[in-house]
């Protein structure tokens, strides 16, 4: 007998919010390889993440679990955002699947609650090795009785935009892509915005006063607070229009995005004081041109490249040169698709090398394939089929 996989989140759910696309993508490629699967979040079914949620979800499992197939619900879990839609006690009435993400990052009472998930599921997906390796740490810690090994297969993130799997006709025509330095994710804090993009900026003007940093991300309210945005975006576009900055300062939320685009369509990049460039929410389509007209990313991570990140891969497979930074969770094949630099000044130097000529690319073309194979959407569909089919069987 076969399955019906529900692709449940919770509170942090919204398309173009990083894990929200994530579950998305994952229902859609299980699709497309002709395995049943959904995806049920406020958009899709208008379930409410409160103490309503689990009422709903039982009435959408009994609508449409097709007939002969055995209901699995996958949660990907980064407690509390993620996961807390639904009790462990209600996934243990059902086979059910967890993808764990970050759980070092959470607090002790998030790491702990998350033990309540992992134990109440059947089957774990882990993304990164140091991941699994903490969580057992954990349940050792605090004498959880878990068979980790038994239920975990490893899946690392895919690109968060599929399209970047066709890295070849992506790359093609170097010597016609713009000079452009490309920057791409989720606006929001933890993502190396914070001062080293204006100080880039910087220092990319004063080198290259041709090249533009676009930065080219989501700004999904709902999903972080408002003044955490707002820092980011005052501190951006404060750098590039100064002589708006009281203007600026007193906006807030969406109408501070409407005054953005509304001195981007009105300046000049001769008159801005810096060549920043932020494109606002776009359609995937407009995402996969803008990034691939340009020959550059800058990336970078707060913890340097590392296997999870969705908005990596996107930039190695839709820009030929991405440069980012490497720390200790920078592990296995990453670090033979980007061009290191540890700070600003370097990411800039490299930059200004290729355009001189002083430079040219590294034939990445193998190692980028094996990366992104990785990392497929296809390879992540039949390795969850196998694990669902387990649990089913």
């Amino acid at each position: 007998m076969s399955y019906h996989v529900f692709h449940v989140c919770g509170p942090k759910d919204a398309p173009m919010a990083g894990i929200g696309d994530y579950i998305i993508n994952s229902a859609n490629a299980l699709l497309g390889e002709g395995f049943s699967s959904s995806y049920v979040s406020r958009a899709s079914h208008g379930i409410v993440w409160d103490d309503t949620a689990e009422a709903t979800m039982e009435k959408i499992i009994a609508e449409e679990t097709p007939a002969g197939k055995i209901p699995v619900i996958h949660t990907h879990m980064a407690v509390p955002f993620c996961g807390a839609g639904l009790s462990p006690e209600f996934l243990k009435k059902y086979k059910s699947v967890a993808t764990v993400h970050e759980i070092k990052e959470l607090d002790d009472a998030g790491q702990l609650y998350s033990l309540d998930f992992i134990e109440a599921v059947d089957g774990l997906i882990y993304t990164m090795q140091s991941e699994y390796d903490f969580t057992q740490a954990l349940i050792e810690k605090h004498n959880r009785n878990i068979n980790l090994a038994e239920k975990t297969v490893f899946i690392m993130v895919p690109a968060g935009i599929p399209d970047a799997e066709d890295f070849k006709t992506h790359h093609k025509g170097f010597e016609n892509k713009t000079n452009d330095v490309a920057f791409f994710g989720m606006i929001r804090p933890g993502r190396g915005m914070e001062g080293t993009l204006v100080s880039f900026a910087n220092k990319l003007k004063a080198a290259q006063p041709d090249s533009t940093l676009r930065i080219v991300g989501s700004s999904v309210w709902e999903e972080v607070s408002i003044p955490e945005i707002d820092n980011i975006l005052h501190e951006l576009s404060i750098a590039t229009f100064p002589a708006q900055a009281s203007e600026l300062q007193v906006c807030s939320g969406p109408a501070l995005v409407e005054k953005i685009i509304q001195l981007q369509n009105s300046t000049a990049f001769k008159d801005r004081a810096l060549n920043i460039h932020i494109h606002f929410d776009e359609e995937i389509k407009d995402v996969v041109r803008i990034l691939s007209s340009c020959k550059f990313a800058y990336m970078p991570f707060t913890r340097g490249a590392t296997d999870h990140s969705s908005s990596l891969p996107t930039t190695v497979g839709l820009c030929p040169i991405t440069i980012s930074n490497i720390g200790v969770q920078t592990k296995g094949n990453v670090q033979n698709v980007i061009y290191p630099s540890e700070n600003a000044d370097e990411a800039v130097e490299i930059i200004s090398d290729f355009i001189s000529g002083n430079r040219t690319p590294l034939d990445m073309t193998e190692a980028i394939s094996i990366y992104m194979n990785e990392r497929c959407w296809k390879n992540l569909a039949i390795i969850s089929n196998t694990l669902y089919e387990k649990l089913v069987s």
